[in-house]
């Protein structure tokens, strides 16, 4: 016997504040076990999801009016170097924009990177922008540190520094989680795995989640957690993002029988 209970939160995107976040940190939930119902396909399920740390770094200069620019010094410029020294040393090793055909096993033990997914400068095309800003996102695949990746980005602005006495930077983390994944052989796991083998016939895949979801702060609350919602992986933030019906169909019957299961309540064959 048990309490089973469902949280329908806004706010997942980009660490907002009163999602699940909220339920967790002010304790407003507290669970032996948690499925996060983000979308997996109804056959397969994720036991744990990549790290990310999002920076935003900004290069300083000296405005200068652009008919003698020689008295400025250029942000944006500064801003190019650090981009070079990124992709000459951190992006080697790292999945990339491009790489156009990426197997998703590999793809969930190797780390990857976007550069400059924002970037602003400059205020007027006559003046010497004083001042650049880039986003990186960076994302960890599992056995890799938001400690160890933001080291790399400093070692290149400190190596900057030393290079051009004129460089001048800093940076602020916008987001950062490590990265998190349940043993396959938990409780949960194993549970959720033997009943999407009874409900659709065969054995269900078990990976990663390339993204990051709600289930950082469960798992940081001690609470084993994976992942598994209807929904096509591959759909998410589309136009015409939707889900079948007979994939709603199929969850519900495995939250139904994993619910069971956990509790120790005896299942009828005909469900």
């Amino acid at each position: 016997a048990g309490t089973i209970s469902f949280s329908f939160v806004p706010d997942e995107e980009n660490d907002l504040e009163a999602g699940a976040k909220f339920l967790v940190e002010q304790k407003k939930v507290q669970a032996d076990y948690c499925i996060v119902a983000e979308p997996t396909g109804a056959e397969d399920f994720y036991n744990g999801h990549r790290g990310c740390l999002w920076l935003e770094i900004a290069t300083h200069g000296k405005p200068a009016h652009g008919s003698s620019p020689w008295k400025g010094i250029n942000a944006f410029e500064k801003m190019l170097a650090v981009a070079q020294e990124i992709n000459n040393k951190i992006k080697p090793g790292l999945l990339h924009q491009e790489d156009t055909e990426v197997d998703e096993s590999i793809a969930l033990k190797t780390g990857a990177i976007t550069v400059g997914g924002k970037v602003t400068t400059g205020e007027s095309p006559n003046i010497v922008p004083p001042r650049c800003t880039m986003t990186i996102d960076r994302r960890l695949a599992p056995g890799e540190s938001v400690k160890e990746a933001l080291a790399d980005f400093i070692g290149v602005l400190e190596s900057l520094k030393k290079r051009d006495p004129k460089f001048s930077s800093d940076y602020k983390i916008i987001s950062q989680y490590e990265p998190c994944i349940i043993s396959p052989d938990s409780p949960l796991v194993r549970t959720v795995k033997g009943t999407i083998e009874k409900v659709v016939g065969k054995a269900p895949r078990i990976s990663v989640m390339m993204a990051g979801c709600d289930m950082r702060y469960f798992h940081a609350a001690g609470v084993p957690t994976l992942i598994y919602g209807p929904g096509t992986k591959g759909m998410s933030h589309q136009q015409d993002e939707c889900v079948e019906v007979k994939n709603m169909v199929t969850a519900a019957q495995v939250y139904a029988l994993t619910a069971m299961g956990i509790l120790g309540v005896q299942s009828r064959d005909n469900y």
